[in-house]
């Protein structure tokens, strides 16, 4: 998977889904979101099993995928990038 967006709009996107995801809980799976990218489309899921929360994004899209990271840590390596663009890229 790979992508480029724009800064804010995947900060966005993350802050969006801090309420939802479970900060205590006896599933770790649910302290993730989940992102999906397809037709220059970004899309960020998040659940707690009660409430779900699905967000479609524009985003220049290389090579299409799926992928989970830690909502938080995802927000907090985001914000410390002094650019306008993230930029990401799944590792083999």
């Amino acid at each position: 998977m790979e992508f480029k967006i724009n800064r804010n709009t995947f900060l966005d996107g993350i802050q969006k889904t801090l309420g939802i995801v479970e900060k205590k809980t006896t599933m770790p799976i649910l302290n993730n979101v989940l992102l999906k990218t397809d037709h220059n489309k970004l899309k960020i899921i998040a659940t707690d099993r009660e409430i779900s929360l699905i967000s479609d994004y524009e985003a220049d899209v290389a090579e299409k995928g799926e992928i989970t990271l830690a909502a938080k840590a995802s927000r907090n390596g985001s914000r410390n990038t002094g650019r306008n663009g993230s930029f990401y890229k799944e590792r083999q």
